[in-house]
């Protein structure tokens, strides 16, 4: 089917049902081109409210997402001009201070491979934190939890283990006694 706007180009079929439209229908218009049916005047009403941001390169992104300029990821960007050279494939760019949305230069360093990145994380992750729980450490755990006083993220701050390993305690799936041993694995 073409495009009712009269540019003879072909509308692509929807790949779901939405609206009036379905699966396998094809579109009356071709993205964007259904403003062209519109008076001069309703158009450009529409284009004050249009400031173009997103055909020029603007930098977006918001949530959790990774901030894109001009469709690439902005700490990408910054990595390879602070490099003075474009990426090469596998090189990955990594935020010192874990905040994905702080793209300042000196807050990004480039890694060689994803072990590295990997390493790096692992490193950071589990400083702090013990690595073998004391049988009474265990029992205490449990006995908490058992009575209701404590959450398992708030046993997890104050033991300083993970969540997942505190709830794997309570649930009697690790740390089981073990005869005449101090530590559980």
């Amino acid at each position: 089917m073409y495009c009712k706007c009269g540019c003879k180009q072909i509308t692509a079929k929807m790949k779901r049902t939405k609206g009036n439209y379905r699966k396998g229908d094809y579109r009356e218009f071709i993205n964007g081109h259904n403003t062209r049916v519109l008076s001069n005047e309703e158009q450009l009403r529409r284009a004050m409210f249009n400031d173009g941001s997103s055909l020029r390169g603007k930098i977006t992104g918001s949530g959790n997402a990774y901030t894109k300029y001009r469709q690439n990821h902005l700490h990408r960007v910054v990595a390879a001009q602070k490099l003075g050279r474009s990426l090469i494939k596998g090189e990955i760019v990594h935020h010192i201070n874990g905040n994905k949305h702080d793209n300042c230069p000196g807050n990004i360093e480039v890694l060689t491979s994803q072990t590295e990145h990997i390493n790096n994380h692992r490193d950071k992750i589990f400083s702090g934190r013990k690595l073998k729980l004391t049988i009474e450490e265990v029992r205490d755990i449990r006995d908490f939890y058992k009575k209701g006083g404590f959450s398992q993220e708030s046993l997890a701050r104050i033991y300083g283990v993970t969540q997942t390993r505190i709830s794997a305690i309570v649930r009697n799936i690790s740390y089981k006694e073990k005869q005449g041993d101090q530590n559980y694995d």
